[in-house]
């Protein structure tokens, strides 16, 4: 009988057309499900049953799949599943931060579908998230969902982490903006002389926090760093560089562009100037910049009489009451 078997075996299949059997099914079963093939289905395709889908997720789960597979995994199951269905994961999951990362996906899914007042507890967990975990490339993935969930402050926890973790100027710049952002005014001092701005949105985020705290100089610096990298500014720019040079005392270069920028203007445009320039350097509180100011526009001031009063109200606010005279003598002959 076996002798029967082995003949008919023999006769049958050759070990030649065994192995063309195998090596042509392995070839269908690579093109038709390569690597990743099922859970690239299970992770992008809407039209797959939920339930099958879930179980078939927590099996994945149960065997230690690779690290990006597995958040990945875990992202989905969080836009398939209900709270009490998330709650039970976290015995299978390696760490508190995977339960919170799913809960986190959840709580957007839930927030998206109109329930708003979920925002705290998103808040709360993500805080929690980032307090736990360590891998730098999940902390960048939610940086970005915090900047795109408009949470302020959890991004600058972000960036404030990876800052310390990478030592990059990219997260160095994006800590300081989120600081900003946020109110962190401390952290944000920190912070703004330990990068280069990478942008031109940076350049004049960290040129208006310097003038927002009265440093005005390091302010007019970067205000003329920033020029110098993008020309194409200046013309935008030059009310702001030459209010902030009467400011900082080099009254020379604040005369110039206001020369430049108020010869052969009409009456409308010195007077906004002017204006403007006189509010800016009011702000600062330097009574000696705003004399100096007052002196260099007084050729280019138009007959207005709301212009004029104001320019003499600020004239008298420098607590010099010669000065004051002598512009209103000036101005008062503009009035005839």
């Amino acid at each position: 009988m076996l002798r029967l078997k082995s003949l008919v075996l023999e006769d049958s299949f050759t070990l030649k057309a065994i192995f063309a059997f195998v090596l042509i099914s392995v070839i269908l079963m690579v093109l038709l499900f390569p690597k990743g093939r099922i859970e690239r289905i299970i992770l992008e395709s809407e039209e797959v049953n939920p339930h099958l889908t879930k179980r078939y997720i927590l099996a994945l789960l149960n065997i230690d799949p690779p690290y990006d597979l597995k958040f990945a995994l875990l992202k989905r199951y969080a836009l398939l599943s209900n709270r009490e269905e998330i709650e039970r994961i976290k015995n299978i999951l390696d760490n508190e931060t995977q339960f919170l990362y799913t809960k986190y996906y959840f709580l957007k899914r839930k927030y998206f579908e109109g329930n708003k007042h979920l925002k705290k507890e998103i808040k709360k967990t993500l805080t929690e998230f980032v307090k736990l975990e360590t891998d730098k490339n999940m902390l960048a993935e939610i940086f970005e969902e915090s900047v795109n969930m408009n949470l302020p402050q959890i991004a600058f926890n972000v960036a404030k982490k990876l800052a310390e973790e990478t030592k990059e100027d990219l997260w160095k710049e994006r800590a300081f903006i989120y600081a900003v952002y946020s109110g962190k005014t401390r952290e944000a001092r920190k912070l703004s002389y330990a990068f280069k701005p990478s942008n031109k949105n940076t350049w004049l985020l960290l040129y208006a926090f310097e003038k927002e705290r009265g440093k005005y100089k390091r302010a007019h610096q970067l205000l003329r760093k920033y020029i110098s990298l993008y020309p194409e500014e200046k013309n935008k720019l030059l009310e702001e560089l030459m209010a902030t040079s009467f400011i900082v005392g080099n009254h020379e270069e604040g005369g110039k562009i206001l020369n430049h920028i108020l010869k052969g203007r009409n009456h409308a445009k010195r007077k906004r100037v002017i204006s403007k320039a006189l509010m800016k350097i009011k702000a600062s509180g330097n009574t000696k910049a705003l004399k100096e100011f007052i002196r260099a526009c007084l050729p280019f001031v138009p007959s207005d009489s709301a212009l004029i009063k104001e320019i003499v109200k600020s004239a008298l606010e420098t607590g010099d009451p010669v000065f004051a005279s002598d512009v209103s003598q000036i101005l008062s002959e503009k009035i005839k």
